[in-house]
């Protein structure tokens, strides 16, 4: 898994370190994978962090390659410009 930022909240709180496989096994739909599904799910993971107001994730026209799991704040979605 590569870290590429420091988690915070807005009022600066720095996010409690989890382990992955953990996180995962205690939310749906992963709380019901067999250990080897989590295994293979957390070899795939790619931590990041995002600051407030940071664009995450910028194309609109190609297929996603990617699932995205927010473990605390918000995103908003926009397609040109709309919300």
């Amino acid at each position: 898994m590569n870290e590429l930022g420091r988690g915070s909240t807005s009022a600066g709180k720095a996010l409690a370190p989890v382990a992955p496989r953990a996180f995962l096994a205690s939310h749906a739909p992963f709380d019901s994978f067999s250990a080897q599904a989590l295994d293979r799910v957390e070899r795939a993971l790619e931590m990041r962090f995002a600051a407030r107001g940071e664009t995450i994730f910028a194309r609109q026209s190609a297929p996603g390659d990617a699932l995205w799991i927010v473990r605390k704040g918000r995103v908003r979605l926009e397609r040109d410009g709309e919300l």
